[in-house]
């Protein structure tokens, strides 16, 4: 159990408890074709899941924690907007031609 007094790991502790069933959901359905998990445990769009990241951000920047908000907090919220939350590793390449062509 989370104290109150840490509201951050309360809100986070949501986040990552959601992601897990959400992640847990999407096997079942892909191997079982169906999931005991309930669709309201889960993330459904990714606005759903930037909501309580960005509540974050605001508190922090609202505290006068802007340096830990700006930081990797930020950054994830950008990245989520956007790839969104399809919850597989993405590799992004550049072709060979531009890495060499300055060489």
């Amino acid at each position: 159990m989370v104290p109150p007094t840490e509201p951050y790991r309360v809100i986070l502790s949501d986040v990552r408890d959601k992601l897990y069933n959400t992640c847990e959901r999407g096997r079942n359905l892909l191997a079982l074709d169906a999931s005991d998990i309930p669709e309201e445990l889960v993330y459904t769009n990714v606005e759903h899941f930037l909501e309580p990241l960005e509540s974050c951000y605001r508190s922090l920047c609202a505290c006068g924690d802007r340096m830990i908000a700006d930081g990797s907090l930020l950054d994830f919220l950008q990245q989520v907007s956007t790839f969104g939350l399809s919850l597989v590793r993405l590799d992004i390449r550049q072709e060979s031609d531009r890495l060499y062509a300055n060489a």
